[in-house]
Order: structure tokens, then C-alpha cells, then sequence
């Protein structure tokens, strides 16, 4: 599955995984309708499910927020990306797919674009992700992509959460 950078955008079969820039959050800062016409697509009803994730500015760095973009629909349908740059030899990934594209396969071909991307790097020895710890759609998408489970760890505001590990191959 590609996950190739061009001028910044990871590109996969389906989606453009787009960098968050500073226009974006200044439109994101006025209305859903003003960032629409920034990022040159719909926004899908439903989107951000977790505004605490969406940026309120943007650095110079490519391990921060990305908005997913459906290529054939031109519609904006997620985001993920980057709790930071390597650390260790490790970067985690975190995502949201709005409740009307999901079971479509999007979330893991979003997820796996932050992977291939991670790997790019060769500071990157792993991808580590955290979800809820229960059996859900996330485990499973992680799954898919090779993660294991490594960890039941209590966090602050979560609770109970597992956490995850792709290793390079």
C-alpha cells in the first residue's frame, strides 16, 4: 500500500493525507465552511470527533496533524498523524474517521500512510499507537497493519488503555 510523501502530502490509493498548515487553522479558527475552501474539499458532517485533536497552530515539522481527504468524493473525512517527532526510535500515530466513511477500509489505509511515512525516516525503529482497552475497531485495524499489543497501561483521562507497536521490518 503506497504512503508517499509529495510536497508534503502523504498520498495513499484512496485518500491525500494533508499536512496541517497555518492557513488551515486560521480557517479552522472562523468556520468549517472557510477551512473547506482552504483545504479545496468538503468537510464531512461528523468531523472532528475529538476537537481537542484538531491544531490550533502548526510548527515546522512533519510529525503533527494531517486531514484526510478522499480523493474521489473531495470530501475531508478524517485526521491523525503525529503525538511528535522521534523519540527513541519511536513515533506514535493517532486517528478519526467521521462515522459516514467508516467500515470502507479508509482507517486502516489512512493509518498505514503514517506508517509507510514513519519508516521513511530512519531515526524510526517502531510505530506505537494507544487505544481503549477493549476489543473494538481500532485493536482491529492495528491488527490488520501487523501492531501488537504490548502493554495494558492506566491513562489519566483514558482509563485502562493498550497500547501498540509495529516494529521496521
Amino acid at each position: 500500500m503506497a504512503g508517499r510523501r509529495t510536497t508534503g502530502v502523504v498520498r495513499t490509493p484512496s485518500l491525500e493525507l494533508v499536512p496541517a498548515m497555518e492557513e488551515h487553522c486560521q480557517a479552522l479558527a472562523v468556520s468549517c465552511d472557510a477551512f473547506a475552501h482552504v483545504i479545496g474539499a468538503c468537510v464531512v458532517e461528523g468531523w472532528p470527533m475529538f476537537p481537542e485533536s484538531v491544531p490550533k497552530e502548526t510548527g515546522p515539522t512533519p510529525w503533527a496533524t494531517y486531514f484526510f481527504v478522499h480523493t474521489a468524493d473531495r470530501v475531508m473525512l478524517g485526521s491523525g498523524g503525529f503525538k511528535g517527532p522521534p523519540t527513541d526510535g519511536a513515533v506514535e500515530i493517532g486517528y478519526e474517521i467521521a462515522p459516514s466513511y467508516r467500515r470502507r477500509g479508509l482507517g486502516t489505509e489512512a493509518a498505514a500512510g503514517l506508517v509507510v511515512f514513519a519508516f521513511d525516516d530512519v531515526r524510526v525503529r517502531a510505530v506505537l499507537a494507544h487505544t481503549l482497552a477493549q476489543p473494538g475497531p481500532s485493536p482491529a485495524l492495528l491488527r490488520t497493519l501487523g501492531f501488537e499489543r504490548t502493554q495494558e497501561l492506566d491513562d489519566p483521562e483514558d482509563g485502562p488503555v493498550w497500547q501498540w507497536r509495529l516494529q521496521r521490518p
